[in-house]
């Protein structure tokens, strides 16, 4: 059918083209075209996996520097945490006819970062309820029932992302520290159990950190903000640690011309899908693979794929057209939130420069897409020998 579709549109091209054919002629030949692409790329079978959609909806941050979001970026409640549910019709998904649940209500506060277990039973996000509270760690059940806060007292906690063990890393202040060059606090990796317990600092630094996954090995991927000796458009950088806090190893970055943010391996392959950023502003830049076996160092090694979205450095940041919160699909396909003009929807890229809209509110943005599915969990890592009484101090 897509084939017969294709050789028609062709014969059409060409009969427009002879006839110097008129604008609104051309016009909606194109948009035929345009939506007989869309048509043929919801078929690919790499996209089931997007029937559900974990996502949150806020309004964006803005805050002056990517580590002051908790300091001066504008206090705009609203939004809550939502799942989209696409039907998938004869083979294909059908975006125009999707739901979207929302499973909590943000109301006076703002939600953030939602991810569920793999098991995909119980949903984690963070939720901040006013202006003058705390982003605190929240669990509820993937029916947006029994809702249970798991982290208190006077720090944020943020980016909450389930370990293999049954724990869960996150993001939180409780570092007790601020960034070196300003007052902002800083926020670095934690880990505690699901239950809230056990609370421990996974990692030592003092400036600040984003985005933890879990890699295909065991290993927690994450930013962190290398802001020694090195100017700004150098200082994030990708790493791996093992989940009991031991063997942390850069994987990439360090003296390349780019921030990098929002790190996950890409299945079948050993590249890593991540977010080029700026020191300025939010976690927002074109969508770039980082094929890690050129070097971890090595430029040549970072291929944008939304190249119509450059790279910006220091203080100059992307509000508009531009990517954030990259979730890879398989060796191709890419969930990310896209903002093509001022709101951030949910959409579907590839490698090749292909790009279709899933959902979009004119009215709040949507980030943070996960699919909503259950997965097979990473193996579980043995405790290291490093984790003892006797073990030696874990520096950076």
């Amino acid at each position: 059918e897509e084939r017969r579709h294709l050789a028609a549109l062709r014969r059409r091209e060409k009969a427009l083209a002879a006839a110097d054919a008129p604008a609104e002629a051309r016009d909606a030949a194109f948009f035929e075209a345009r939506l007989a692409k869309r048509r043929l790329f919801f078929r690919d079978p790499d996209l089931d996996g997007l029937r559900r959609i974990l996502f949150v909806q806020r309004h964006p941050f803005e805050p002056s520097h990517n580590y002051s979001v908790l300091l001066d970026a504008p206090f705009r409640p609203g939004g809550g945490v939502c799942v989209l549910k696409i039907p998938r019709r004869d083979g294909r998904l059908e975006p125009r006819e999707a739901a979207v649940t929302r499973l909590f209500d943000a109301a006076g506060g703002i939600a953030r970062t939602a991810m569920a277990s793999f098991d995909a039973r119980t949903l984690w996000f963070a939720y901040r309820p006013s202006a003058e509270g705390r982003f605190h760690l929240m669990a509820m059940d993937a029916d947006g029932r029994h809702l249970r806060q798991r982290t208190d007292g006077p720090f944020h906690d943020f980016w909450p992302c389930p370990l293999p063990d049954g724990g869960v890393a996150f993001i939180s202040t409780r570092c007790k520290a601020r960034f070196l060059c300003w007052r902002p606090q800083a926020f670095v990796l934690f880990r505690m159990e699901a239950d809230g317990s056990g609370l421990r600092p996974l990692s030592f630094a003092n400036l600040s950190e984003w985005a933890p996954s879990v890699m295909a090995d065991g290993r927690i991927l994450w930013t962190r903000s290398e802001y020694l000796d090195k100017g700004a458009d150098f200082g994030h950088t990708l790493w791996a640690i093992r989940p009991d806090g031991t063997h942390p190893a850069l994987v990439f970055g360090n003296n390349t011309r780019n921030c990098y943010a929002n790190g996950r391996e890409v299945p079948g392959t050993e590249e890593i899908c991540c977010t080029l950023i700026s020191h300025g502003g939010d976690l927002n830049g074109p969508i770039a693979l980082l094929d890690v076996r050129r070097g971890r160092f090595n430029p040549s090694a970072v291929t944008n794929i939304t190249p119509d979205v450059a790279p910006r450095y220091h203080m100059d940041w992307a509000r508009t057209a531009c990517f954030r919160d990259p979730v890879p699909l398989s060796r191709d396909t890419v969930l990310v939130s896209h903002a093509p003009h001022d709101r951030f929807g949910l959409y579907v890229i590839d490698r090749f420069g292909n790009r279709e809209v899933l959902y979009l509110d004119p009215s709040m943005g949507s980030m943070c897409p996960t699919p909503l599915r259950p997965v097979a969990a990473p193996p579980v890592l043995p405790p290291s020998a490093e984790t003892g009484p006797d073990a030696p101090a874990r520096g950076r």
